[in-house]
């Protein structure tokens, strides 16, 4: 059966998005694309009016400019953060013109789930709200939208910290032996992992997924590999939490995606 994007949309209305924008312009394009999208959604000016709506109203996900007067989007995102109950932290987007690696590390040690990086990709940005918001989801038909739409060449949200992998690789090229070169074997782990993972799925074995999850995301975190990363992290707390919504295959495939994204970097081995 095909995707029936009314359906999605009207899915996508019933997900309340704040955009935190200063500047006029930007916030007008921005809403512009939500409302195209279909996500409900309302715009504040700086960080200061985004903790108060925060407090006042229950949001989804957040759209979080990071260069703010009055209070900037790390504080606010900060206090958000803090300020939430462990079940109703909202999905935040940082958005930042800044490219150094030390404002983007700040920007995820605060508890921004996400950093794009300005001029925003608005398919990216669509692609990345209905993976993040739809992942469970009671309405499968919109989050099976965002796989179908990222396996089929559609814009995907898989980011690899070139400078973090590219490190590693270094590293483990000068650390050849005549055992052969350490990076394969990283390689080999990871396929491993995967297969674990792909078996564990397909039996529903929670403890199972739970513990692949967890080396893939100590395995990601060590390669640089960030939407790996935050997938397998949010795979594990999705199998300790488990219930009827908890739909491991659906994970599999967006792990599988940005494994397959890994090791496109990495090159043969």
């Amino acid at each position: 059966m095909g995707i029936d994007k009314e359906s999605i949309k009207r899915s996508r209305a019933g997900k309340r998005i704040l955009v935190v924008e200063d500047h006029e312009y930007s916030a007008r394009i921005n809403c512009g694309f939500l409302k195209m999208w279909g996500f409900d959604y309302v715009r504040v000016c700086d960080g200061a009016e985004a903790v108060a709506s925060d407090k006042d109203h229950a949001f989804d996900a957040i759209l979080m400019d990071v260069m703010m007067p009055n209070m900037d989007g790390c504080e606010a995102t900060h206090r958000i953060v803090e300020n939430a109950a462990p079940d109703r932290v909202p999905v935040i987007i940082g958005l930042t013109g800044n490219t150094m690696d030390e404002n983007i590390k700040q920007c995820r040690e605060v508890g921004m789930s996400k950093v794009m990086i300005k001029p925003i990709d608005f398919e990216k940005l669509k692609a990345l709200l209905d993976e993040m918001l739809f992942s469970e989801d009671e309405d499968e038909e919109a989050f099976v939208h965002s796989v179908a739409e990222r396996g089929s060449g559609g814009v995907s949200s898989r980011i690899v910290d070139e400078s973090v992998a590219s490190a590693f690789v270094e590293r483990m090229n000068s650390m050849m032996t005549r055992q052969g070169n350490p990076l394969d074997a990283f390689s080999h782990s990871l396929r491993e992992c995967l297969v674990k993972l792909e078996k564990a799925v397909e039996e529903n074995d929670l403890d199972e997924i739970e513990g692949c999850a967890h080396v893939l995301k100590s395995i990601a975190g060590l390669v640089g590999a960030r939407d790996l990363e935050d997938l397998s992290r949010g795979l594990e707390a999705a199998a300790i939490k488990g219930g009827p919504q908890f739909r491991p295959s659906h994970w599999f495939l967006l792990i599988n995606d940005a494994v397959s994204a890994l090791r496109q970097f990495l090159g043969p081995s």
